[in-house]
């Protein structure tokens, strides 16, 4: 791991010389990134240097600013992760902030549909299961993640002030860009049951529950599940649900709907559910975990990252693997990965 001690040396050599003229500092920053591109500090510095042209210039400057640099990503990522813990603390109007300088970068234009589709995937398990359990009939150009991600946030900051017409929109379009990613599916699906379009969100939901690979993403397809449940005022099995998806994530929603629903059916009888939970479940065709072929597809990634020896790829979806499934086959063979990581010093 590098030391931040040098990279904090740059970042404080480059805030020192700061012209205050906006023209000026637009054409020195770009020229500190450009010094910086192919330096271990890369990441350090452009998250510097988007903190102070967010404060310093305007929207449309900052694009320019991004375009110009031939490399907009270490630029946006930062924005980003700031924008995504925003709107998880709930945090909007701080949020809105940033929007204003991500968006140009995620209502980009793709290109239409012919004899290829374009499409971009978070992770290579989402690219992995599209290929093979979704078969593409046409050729796959697979454009960059941090777009869709950036529509992906925007969606979930329009839900949050509670715009859903607009937050449906964008998360429909982040979807056709990433058409098996669980978290987009399950915002959408939360939305869709909102406003009672059970039969859009049907489909949906079983997909989320097929793609979660993420451990949120799975407790999400369950209150969602649950939802849809109490919407049919099948309250055992919405119980049910709610009470699955703790298993994975504890979620203030969760809980308030399960007080929910013990103001209708009275006291929850937890010895109860956990004894006929996936009896009841079972019964209604709902899904009692994650899917077979996710947890396939993690450990065969694994496997041919061992096979390249490249320990700690294959640990991170064993890992992955291990938080949706409690096994002991993917905890030993966690425990052997690590104990090779210690023996070659890594860890």
């Amino acid at each position: 791991m590098i030391s931040t001690g040098p990279c904090d040396s740059a970042v404080q050599e480059i805030l020192a010389g700061l012209p205050s003229d906006p023209d000026l500092l637009i054409q020195y920053l770009l020229a500190a990134f450009r010094r910086y591109e192919n330096h271990p500090c890369i990441l350090h510095v452009a998250r510097e240097i988007s903190s102070v042209l967010l404060t310093r210039i305007s929207p449309e400057d900052f694009t320019r600013f991004c375009m110009d640099s031939g490399n907009p990503e270490p630029l946006l990522t930062p924005l980003l992760s700031d924008l995504t813990g925003l709107v998880a603390d709930r945090s909007f109007d701080q949020a809105a902030l940033f929007l204003p300088y991500l968006l140009p970068f995620g209502e980009r234009s793709w290109p239409d549909f012919s004899t290829e589709e374009y499409r971009s995937f978070r992770d290579l398990i989402e690219y992995t299961y599209y290929m093979t359990e979704c078969s593409p009939e046409r050729d796959l150009i697979m454009l960059p993640f941090l777009g869709t991600d950036i529509l992906y946030m925007y969606g979930k900051y329009l839900s949050g002030i509670r715009d859903d017409e607009a937050a449906v929109r964008v998360l429909q379009k982040a979807r056709h860009q990433s058409p098996v990613h669980a978290g987009i599916l399950g915002e959408l699906v939360s939305l869709l049951l909102k406003s009672r379009w059970t039969t859009e969100a049907g489909p949906l939901l079983t997909r989320s529950f097929r793609t979660a690979w993420l451990k949120e993403d799975l407790a999400l397809a369950f209150r969602n599940q649950g939802f849809l449940f109490s919407l049919q005022e099948d309250d055992v099995a919405a119980i049910t649900c709610y009470l699955m998806a703790e298993t994975w994530e504890e979620s203030t929603d969760g809980r308030e709907e399960l007080r929910l629903l013990s103001g209708r059916v009275g006291d929850i009888d937890h010895e109860y559910y956990n004894r006929e939970g996936l009896k009841i479940l079972t019964y209604r065709g709902v899904s009692t975990g994650p899917d077979p072929v996710i947890i396939s597809l993690l450990t065969g990634i694994a496997e041919n990252y061992l096979d390249e020896n490249n320990l700690l790829k294959a640990r991170e979806y064993l890992i992955r693997a291990g938080q949706l499934l409690m096994s002991d086959e993917i905890e030993d063979r966690i425990m052997m990965i690590e104990r090779r990581l210690e023996d070659g010093g890594v860890f």
